[in-house]
């Protein structure tokens, strides 16, 4: 895989985790951005390679779930992939 794509799937990573972060914060009471994220996180993905995306993670990305009241609880495992492709790609 060229270098360029294995930047750019690192910098859609980064995004990912910023998705799920925001979704783990605290919010407004009546404030849901989960509709908005889920479809930041559709986007977001169909530019990362299948490949790339670590199984446990695979089903819950593609459903949305970590952006749901889970989120806090996905977030480490998030941010493990994205310091995972930091150290491939050498970023």
């Amino acid at each position: 895989m060229p270098l360029a794509a294995d930047t750019s799937a690192y910098f859609e990573i980064q995004r990912v985790a910023a998705l799920v972060a925001e979704a783990a914060a605290p919010h407004a009471p009546g404030f849901d951005p989960t509709p908005r994220l889920r479809v930041e996180l559709q986007r977001v993905l169909r530019d990362v390679p299948e490949v790339r995306i670590p199984p446990e993670l695979r089903d819950a990305l593609l459903t949305g779930a970590v952006l749901g009241p889970e989120a806090a609880r996905w977030l480490p495992t998030i941010r493990r992939w994205l310091t995972d492709e930091c150290s491939r790609t050498g970023l």
